[in-house]
């Protein structure tokens, strides 16, 4: 494929490999986000000091540079921005209409319900009052939602009416919107569904189970590749049928996702899909499992091109977050000795610095680094992630 402009919406750690595959297929990366030291800036063949949810400047940005395509990965925001440019210059890549049945909440599960796939009861409400009236009507428990946010950030499960209000006000304030979405709180174990449509067709699905917070808002801490999908309480042919059914759903036919799933005693419910590169080391864990090159598949669709996919192993994989359950001036973190060393640690990495303000882990925004590991089983994998992310002691001053 000959040398093409690229643009990658955001300047962090989760697009640095992105930007590393595009330099490694030969590619000139044209690198959006705000000028504050991030360390994708000084790896961008071009960089462009703007917010990247500055949609017309970006725009204008992307005209200029004469771009072949766009993406980023791991985050929602940018993908408004995203829409509008594929939309403007005709890109290769999802549009607006697209965008946001996959990034608004109500407009998702409207279409999941429109097409027969399977998601919890849920109402969309704009105050207090309202709220109050759909959780009767839903019927305790409830789960309370910004419609726009990812990452659980806003999200909270209510019990009682005497909890809705604050939950209530919570995601109003976590949400870009007016609307706030309560949904039956569904009870069992939740996974996820790494996977990739191009022209319609899915190319592949692979599950995975999520490493949650216990505090009953299920946010995710870490993933593991891969269960056994009989744990699923379904086959892999089902499992790829659902995934296909929820692409479908949604308008989506060339397009990397994470789906949100939960086992319920009356059989699996999808919860959300988002049609990107998903965070908490999804990708790169992916990329470990199967053996394929992920973010060069993310490159590829961007800019109209067939992915390459081929697994060529099935290495079981864990990756879990490193967090702080308190609040304040990160002092230091003490790392055990031979950790990062270890033969079964594919990557660990601590994003705070001594001297950072931290926050006590609420949302997938309060991790302070991550590890990904490797063993001979699922379950293997898991012990081993957790035990090194436990270890690590985080040292925070009021």
């Amino acid at each position: 494929m000959a040398p093409c402009k690229i643009m990658i919406l955001g300047a962090g750690q989760y697009q640095l490999p992105l930007i590393q595959a595009a330099r490694e297929m030969g590619h000139h990366s044209v690198v959006v986000g705000r000028d504050d030291g991030s360390p994708g800036i000084a790896m961008a063949d071009t960089f462009v000091p703007l917010d990247f949810c500055d949609t017309p400047r970006v725009l204008e940005a992307a005209r200029r540079e004469g771009i072949h395509g766009i993406c980023s990965a791991s985050s929602d925001l940018p993908m408004k921005t995203i829409g509008a440019v594929v939309d403007a210059l005709g890109l290769p890549g999802i549009g607006s209409d697209i965008v946001r049945r996959t990034t608004i909440k109500t407009e998702m599960k409207a279409a999941f319900h429109a097409h027969g796939v399977p998601t919890a009861a849920h109402r969309t409400v704009r105050s207090a009052e309202e709220a109050t009236a759909a959780a009767q009507e839903i019927g305790y428990p409830v789960m309370v939602k910004p419609i726009d946010s990812m990452g659980g950030h806003g999200v909270a499960r209510v019990d009682s009416p005497e909890a809705l209000g604050p939950a209530w006000q919570a995601a109003e304030d976590a949400t870009s919107s007016n609307s706030v979405i309560v949904e039956k709180y569904l009870e069992g174990p939740e996974f996820g569904i790494q996977a990739l449509i191009h022209e319609g067709e899915l190319l592949y699905a692979v599950p995975t189970r999520k490493i949650l917070t216990a505090d009953g808002r299920r946010i995710p801490l870490g993933h593991v590749f891969c269960p056994d999908v009989a744990t699923m309480g379904m086959s892999r042919e089902g499992l790829r049928d659902l995934a296909a059914r929820s692409f479908h759903s949604l308008g989506v036919a060339s397009a990397h996702a994470t789906i949100d799933c939960i086992r319920t005693e009356d059989g699996l419910y999808v919860l959300e899909l988002g049609a990107r590169l998903g965070a908490t080391c999804l990708p790169e864990c992916t990329e470990v499992y199967t053996g394929m090159k992920v973010f060069e598949q993310a490159l590829r669709l961007a800019l109209g091109e067939p992915p390459e996919v081929k697994v060529t192993q099935h290495q079981p994989t864990a990756a879990r977050y490193i967090v702080s359950d308190r609040s304040g001036t990160l002092g230091e973190c003490r790392v055990p000795p031979g950790v990062e060393s270890a033969e079964d640690v594919v990557r660990f990495t601590l994003y705070a610095k001594p001297g950072d303000h931290v926050d006590a882990f609420s949302y997938a925004g309060d991790r302070i680094g991550e590890a990904i590991v490797t063993a001979d089983s699922p379950a293997a994998a898991e012990k081993r992630v957790v035990d090194i992310c436990e270890s690590v002691e985080v040292v925070v001053e009021a």
